[in-house]
């Protein structure tokens, strides 16, 4: 890492990074839902190609968008910031897995037979808790914006049409 810039006690590198972990955890753990849905309730279930649209297309946008934040703050005079035991490429920010669990991967094993019509309680509360956590995420994405020195005026945009399509996952 010669001739890189850490960027240790910057506050909004703190916030970017802490933003950017809470937001990968729940990706993950919404990969991990979105595995064990597709045993119970198939590919083709409504409530599933919402999660997965909403997680291969609107989170990535967001993704996208939160990175161009972090790297329009840091008009390419950091590379790189540290934080805790982590030294993360402001570029990996909002899509570094931090050690929260692998990829997804499609599962290829067998599926539960019959498959169930509808998502049953436990995974209808589980969708609910997933739908909040990404709205609390929201208020802290506009926030991290509001604190970068060039404005980045198409963040709304993405975070409306990702909050679009989570509010589809609603009852």
């Amino acid at each position: 890492m010669e001739n890189t810039i850490l960027c240790e006690t910057n506050v909004f590198a703190h916030e970017a990074y802490e933003l950017g972990r809470d937001t990968n955890r729940i990706a993950c753990e919404m990969f991990r839902f979105m595995q064990s849905l597709y045993y119970n309730v198939g590919k083709s279930n409504k409530t599933y190609k919402t999660i997965s649209g909403l997680l291969n297309d609107e989170l990535c946008s967001l993704r996208s968008s939160m990175d161009d934040v972090v790297c329009a703050h840091f008009n390419q005079t950091v590379f790189y910031i540290k934080n805790d035991l982590h030294v993360v490429g402001v570029e990996e920010i909002f899509y570094h897995n931090y050690g929260f669990g692998g990829n997804f991967v499609h599962p290829t094993g067998k599926k539960k037979s019959p498959l169930e019509p509808n998502i049953n309680t436990t995974e209808r509360r589980t969708l609910d808790e997933f739908v909040v956590r990404f709205e609390e995420l929201i208020p802290r994405m506009k926030a991290l914006r509001d604190k970068c020195r060039q404005h980045q005026p198409d963040l709304d945009a993405v975070i409306n049409k990702f909050l679009k399509k989570l509010n589809k996952l609603k009852l």
